[in-house]
């Protein structure tokens, strides 16, 4: 948690180029966890991975295929978990899904 906080901050301080390597530390800390336990921890990693995204859009690369797979990504995991609980997960499938179209297109 603390390293997508401090990526989140950097980016807000408009230092997105300093935010990626804990973005991407952040990821690979979540990816494991999800994998070890996803019903604790994939919901975490897909909210990483939208971080990744903002990092990218931050830096000016809102096409890039890193911001465009995070998107994927973060779209496959939310669909699966919104199936079983949309009532949780609804939200934040329609807004990664928002994410993914502007990583594609670059319009909201």
């Amino acid at each position: 948690m603390a390293l997508s906080n401090l990526a989140s901050l950097l980016t807000k301080m408009d230092r997105p180029e300093e935010a990626l390597p804990p973005a991407r530390l952040s990821i690979a800390v979540r990816r494991t966890l999800a994998e070890a336990d996803p019903a604790a921890h994939e919901s975490d990693l897909a909210l990483t991975l939208g971080m990744l995204v903002s990092v990218e859009v931050g830096s000016g690369r809102p096409g890039s295929p890193v911001a465009v797979d995070a998107a994927q990504e973060a779209v496959e995991i939310l669909r699966r978990l919104a199936r079983s609980r949309p009532d949780r997960y609804g939200r934040q499938l329609q807004a990664a899904l928002v994410m993914l179209r502007y990583t594609q297109d670059g319009h909201f």
